[in-house]
Order: C-alpha cells, then sequence, then structure tokens
C-alpha cells in the first residue's frame, strides 16, 4: 500500500504541466536536435514523477505477490502484465523524448498509453479492495480455550 502513497505523492508534487521544462522551449523547438537545459521546474518535474513511476511498477509487483497469495492468479497475472507494460511503454517514451530518430514522434503517444494503463490498474484495484474489504480487526472472533469466544 506504501508504494500506491508513494505513487500519488509523486503524482501530486511533480506540479503543475503547463510549465516549461526547458530553459527555451522556443528555440528548442526550432532546433529539436540540440535541447535546451532543464529549468528548476523541470528538474523537479522530471524527478518526483520518476519516483512515482517506479512506485506504480512497485505496487504493481506489491499486488500481484499479494494476489498470488491470496489465490487470485487472474488479478496477480494481470498486476504483472500491467508493472511490465507501464515500464515498457514509459522506457519507450523516454528513448523518444530522448528525439531518438525513431520514436520521437509517437513518444507521446507512448507515454499516454503508459499513464492510461496505470491509472486504468489503480482504479481496478480500488474497486477490488472495495469488494473484497478485510473484516475489521474487532469483528473477528478469537476462541479462548474450551467452547468459550471472546472478541478481538
Amino acid at each position: 500500500m506504501g508504494a500506491v502513497v508513494l505513487r500519488g505523492l509523486g503524482r501530486r508534487a511533480s506540479g503543475r504541466r503547463d510549465l516549461p521544462h526547458r530553459s527555451d522551449q522556443r528555440v528548442s523547438a526550432r532546433f529539436p536536435r540540440h535541447p535546451a537545459l532543464p529549468t528548476v521546474h523541470g528538474a523537479w518535474h522530471d524527478g518526483l514523477s520518476l519516483m512515482g513511476f517506479v512506485s506504480l511498477v512497485v505496487a504493481c509487483f506489491v499486488f500481484a505477490r499479494r494476489f498470488a497469495r491470496a489465490g487470485a492468479p487472474g488479478w496477480a497475472w494481470g498486476s504483472v502484465l500491467c508493472g511490465v507494460g507501464f515500464a515498457v511503454l514509459m522506457g519507450l517514451a523516454n528513448v523518444g523524448f530522448a528525439q531518438d530518430g525513431r520514436l520521437e514522434n509517437i513518444a507521446g503517444l507512448f507515454q499516454r498509453l503508459a499513464v492510461t494503463l496505470g491509472l486504468a490498474w489503480q482504479a481496478l484495484l480500488g474497486l477490488y479492495l472495495l469488494r473484497h474489504r478485510p473484516e475489521p480487526r474487532s469483528a473477528r472472533v478469537v476462541p479462548e480455550g474450551r467452547g468459550s469466544a471472546r472478541t478481538e
């Protein structure tokens, strides 16, 4: 659960996306092979976004293990595929954003597919957890010897 919370904090802290991430985007757009240096905001955005993305992949694998132990193989494999798919799509997006000639025109597509996949997994995970809530500790009955029971 901590990885999901860390993902949310990274997403929130990464800041507004409408601010420039490079010191001179207009010049950078005219000379695409020579990107300008990142701004302070751009460096914060990139670093905190990376924290959120890594946390999402970790959360996918942590929940995959949890689902496997709980006897939910479909959810386990779905979480693994989501984690791998998200990492691969974000990797392709980063290669394209680094202006690799083959991927630079579709890097944004890979990024949006990755984000959509991650958000869909989080939404489905939330629905699953709402439907399969564990019993509160105070409602569990714990046997205490012969024929008697107490609640925790």
